[in-house]
């Protein structure tokens, strides 16, 4: 964000005036610039498409911890949490099930000697 604000502005102040003010180094700006993808972000894309495929084979049922033990059985080696912030990043969230509720009362307009007469008659 900063980085974007810089190259924005560059024609309005020098780089070392701006990565002073944003307390960023001029080297960082610089590879920014330069468009290379960093090991780490090539890693979390390959590590997105797997999540990806393992919240599709789920019916997008697994959270983060279920993903996380696919990933693991599959040999990719990652931590939950990483898998949990990659998700809320893109988000992908599993279906939350919904909870039984009773939707009738049985003989709810019978009072209670009704219901004894009822089961001993």
């Amino acid at each position: 964000m900063k980085f974007a604000f810089m190259k924005h502005h560059s024609h309005l102040f020098t780089i070392e005036r701006m990565s002073r003010v944003f307390k960023v180094s001029r080297s960082g700006y610089y590879s920014y610039t330069k468009g290379k993808i960093s090991k780490r972000a090539r890693e979390n894309a390959q590590l997105l498409e797997a999540i990806k495929t393992a919240y599709e084979e789920s019916r997008g049922i697994y959270g983060s911890p279920r993903i996380h033990a696919t990933l693991i059985l599959q040999g990719i080696s990652c931590s939950r949490h990483r898998v949990a912030k990659l998700m809320r990043a893109h988000r992908i969230v599993a279906k939350m099930q919904k909870r039984f509720k009773v939707k009738s009362k049985g003989n709810a307009g019978v009072s209670d000697g009704c219901k004894m007469i009822q089961i001993s008659g």
